[in-house]
């Protein structure tokens, strides 16, 4: 049976997979079993990989439900990249960094617009960002090469201790193995292993706004006035109502109380 991917592609469905996803959402193996099989009367040959995943949420609890989209949320925030760029910022912020977002900064050759310079006592990190619309790509090693090389313009202006390459997908095995000769740091979807992105904004409570059951023209609002995650609407509660009309702004807290509490 097959399944078509958000890229077009086509692949062979895999049980295994949404298992793995629903374990890591929280749902134990006998809760991942049952799903599955309600699932299997729902799979046909051709379904997306989207239509899946609207079927699974629907079976999930709250809880388990705001974790399994997170992969979706962050999806939300493009096409374009900048407020991905944001919520990678937020999390260098929640571990001890002091940032600046979208900083122009010459470089020995030319001008450089960085995505995130992040620093942390006398250590200065260059982060760059690259943000994919589909699931089925992988950030590749021409991102890496780039990154590296502008990594090295820049230095020779502004000391740096190492580059940073952030994605919301995962990373082709030439990056990965480049990224461990020059010394980069990567941050991914499950990369690495130990602390990939998922893992990281979780453990901080860092859920963007766009998990929220909310209209999409509220949501780029609020994403346009630099409201990026949910716990940022709680501490600029004001700033929301600056930003929207009041119902629209007491709907958008209710919303956000209500996963809040399943956090």
């Amino acid at each position: 049976m097959w399944v078509i991917k958000r890229s077009g592609e086509r692949e062979e469905y895999d049980e295994n997979k949404v298992k793995q996803a629903l374990l890591r959402s929280g749902a134990s193996e006998a809760e991942a079993d049952e799903i599955l099989e309600k699932l299997r009367g729902r799979v046909y040959n051709g379904i997306t990989t989207h239509e899946i995943y609207q079927h699974v949420r629907r079976m999930l609890d709250r809880k388990r439900k705001i974790r399994y989209s997170l992969k979706d949320a962050i999806f939300s925030l493009g096409p374009e990249g900048h407020f991905f760029e944001s919520l990678v910022a937020r999390l260098f912020q929640e571990t001890g960094y002091a940032v600046r977002v979208r900083e122009c900064i010459r470089g020995r050759c030319i001008p450089h617009e960085i995505d995130i310079l992040a620093e942390r006592g006398s250590e200065r990190y260059l982060v760059e960002c690259k943000f994919h619309n589909s699931a089925g790509t992988r950030c590749g090693i021409q991102t890496a090469l780039y990154t590296y090389a502008r990594f090295l313009d820049i230095s020779e202006v502004m000391p740096f201790a190492s580059p940073w390459l952030v994605t919301n997908t995962k990373f082709s095995g030439d990056v990965i193995t480049y990224a461990r000769c020059i010394g980069m740091r990567l941050l991914g979807w499950r990369f690495p292993e130990d602390g990939g992105l998922e893992s990281l904004l979780e453990s901080h409570k860092l859920y963007p706004i766009t998990i929220l059951a909310i209209k999409k023209d509220v949501r780029n609002s609020l994403l346009t006035n630099g409201i990026i995650t949910i716990k940022e609407i709680f501490t600029k509660k004001d700033r929301i109502y600056d930003i929207l009309p009041e119902l629209k702004a007491n709907e958008v807290l209710y919303a956000a109380r209500a996963v809040a509490e399943c956090l």
